[in-house]
């Protein structure tokens, strides 16, 4: 569904637009690396982290992936999956609420997405197409996230050649907000109060400092591109791909733009991560499936 979604925003129109976002899309990647440095530098200086795991600890994303690289050199994942859980939690729950509280910012009463009971058949059936195809074609290649990125890259191409411009159902996207909410909940199932204290506290102290330099460098690219500060804050906040897109999505914000930029931070990490990993500390001590 949110493959689907994702995919439904790339009409002609943005991709039009798309050329502005070079300069957006680059700042977003130094960024990463900046904040990515400062964060590992605290979390050894303050918290007494590790070197290792204040780096995979400090990266602002690709939650798996980070979990994956410790386990391979050895590394007690437990915080290190506390901190990024916590990262994104802390992100979801104090964005619309920031916008909401200090800048009275209120979404549209019309929502982006349709009923239901208004989509017909051949729509419909083109979306779910969409969602089986992409899912299971980016399954068999290997994709990571197939059940996200394959249905959103088949979709994308659907709309763009302007075989449809149906969205999926708010009820579906409703749906789909309380499972991926409830998701970051459940991570911490399992976890004692006093395992909390410390991973819990450097997760809320990194979150905060990477979205308060997230919305200096908003702040920043507004005022030399023009491009909307909401969706530049929202693209450059530390949060998942698909918590973020569902916010700007519920904020009737720029969805195309955010998931972009958001789909390019996590590839950049993703490939980063790997050959930085191995240049610091080198070859991982086992492998990890």
């Amino acid at each position: 569904v949110l493959g689907v979604m994702l995919g439904s925003a790339f009409t002609p129109d943005i991709v039009g637009q798309a050329g502005s976002w070079v300069v957006s899309i680059v700042v977003l990647l130094v960024f990463v690396v900046v904040v990515t440095a400062i964060l590992t530098w605290g979390f050894q200086k303050f918290a007494g982290m590790p070197k290792r795991e204040s780096l995979l600890a400090a990266t602002p994303g690709g939650f798996g992936e980070m979990i994956l690289i410790a386990e391979s050199y050895g590394i007690d994942v437990r915080s290190i999956s506390l901190i990024h859980a916590t990262r994104v939690m802390f992100t979801v729950m104090l964005i619309p609420v920031y916008f909401r509280i200090f800048e009275g910012y209120t979404p549209p009463d019309v929502s982006p997405m349709g009923a239901i009971g208004d989509m017909g058949m051949t729509d419909g059936l083109i979306l779910a197409a969409c969602a089986a195809t992409g899912y299971f074609g980016a399954k068999r290649l290997g994709i990571p996230a197939a059940a996200l990125m394959g249905p959103m890259f088949i979709s994308a191409l659907v709309h763009l050649m302007g075989w449809t411009q149906a969205k999926p159902p708010g009820e579906l996207v409703n749906l789909a907000q309380i499972v991926i909410g409830t998701n970051v909940g459940c991570r911490f199932v399992g976890v004692e109060r006093r395992q909390l204290i410390n991973p819990v506290g450097v997760g809320i102290v990194g979150a905060a400092i990477t979205l308060g330099l997230a919305m200096l460098a908003a702040e920043a690219l507004h005022q030399l591109t023009q491009l909307d500060y909401h969706a530049l804050w929202i693209s450059f906040a530390p949060g998942g791909l698909a918590e973020m897109t569902l916010i700007s999505l519920a904020m009737d914000i720029d969805t195309a733009f955010v998931s972009t930029h958001h789909i390019v931070r996590i590839l950049f990490i993703v490939m980063a991560i790997s050959v930085v990993t191995r240049v610091l500390f080198g070859k991982p001590d086992h492998d990890s499936n």
